[in-house]
């Protein structure tokens, strides 16, 4: 039997807003999002914006997925395959989001997207072929950075 993950406050600041998250249950195996992943996917819905981050804000990534407690391999498949899909095209508009995505309409997305198992295989072959060209280029090397900040040793930037 898993043991209980003990229930905090975790508060996540983005340069527009500021997020607090109950943390009560582990990862789900349902179609149900739990606050964990509530939380990951939007602060990992920040690397979309139309913006360019300093170190800092990275860390700041990093030290607020740090205590989600979910893996990193988890935590890039939900940034590939879940927000990618539905993100990516913020990426190529001259005009695209650049504060923070509508978090309701976010959640309701990667919902949507979780309980039909993904999209049709042509929509999965052109999520595909942009996750190789635009999230390759876009999207990896800035989640690399945050990656590097998560799995260090927090306490050697002290």
């Amino acid at each position: 039997m898993a043991e209980a993950v003990p229930k905090l406050i975790v508060p996540y600041y983005s340069k527009s807003r500021v997020y607090r998250f109950a943390i009560s249950d582990i990862m789900s195996t349902t179609n149900t999002l739990t606050q964990q992943e509530r939380q990951a996917y939007t602060i990992l819905s920040e690397l979309f914006l139309d913006m360019e981050y300093t170190q800092w804000e990275l860390n700041g990534m990093a030290s607020f997925l740090r205590p989600l407690g979910i893996p990193v391999s988890t935590l890039e498949h939900m940034l590939a395959y879940d927000l990618f899909p539905i993100l990516y095209p913020n990426l190529l508009s001259v005009a695209g989001v650049w504060q923070a995505f509508d978090e309701e309409w976010l959640l309701q997305e990667v919902q949507a997207r979780k309980s039909t198992g993904g999209s049709g295989w042509l929509k999965g072959a052109v999520d595909f072929v942009a996750w190789h060209t635009i999230g390759r280029i876009a999207v990896w090397p800035v989640w690399n950075n945050v990656k590097e900040s998560l799995i260090e040793d927090p306490d050697s930037r002290l």
